[in-house]
């Protein structure tokens, strides 16, 4: 009985020591390696969004109707808690965005 606990106790730790010398192989041997491939895959990903078409549908007498067009927007956003002086920047962002600095401000205060 003590043979078998004793050699499963073996077995686990051989396990562990496996996976724990794959671990440094993977980190410390090769980490350079793999930081290099992670950050050339994001430098790929990164500024390539590809244009899409328009699509277009067709009515009962063939005239083409815009169901999705690709149209850019301007992104603007603003983190409230990070906004010191919510007057002076509500002034500033009013006539960007076109609306009232009043109801800015209370935006921009919360």
């Amino acid at each position: 009985m003590a043979y078998r606990f004793s050699l499963i106790i073996a077995g686990i730790i051989g396990a562990y020591a496996f996976l724990l010398i794959h671990l440094y192989q993977i980190q410390i041997v090769k980490g350079n390696y793999y930081l290099a491939k992670a950050d050339s895959e994001i430098a790929s990903s990164q500024g390539r969004n590809g244009t899409r078409g328009a699509i277009y549908f067709t009515d009962k007498d063939g005239i083409e109707l815009p169901a999705a067009i690709e149209k850019q927007f301007p992104i603007i956003y603003a983190v409230p808690t990070a906004i010191e002086d919510a007057p002076e920047a509500a002034n500033t962002f009013a006539s960007i965005l076109g609306m009232p600095v009043s109801t800015l401000e209370k935006i921009f205060s919360k």
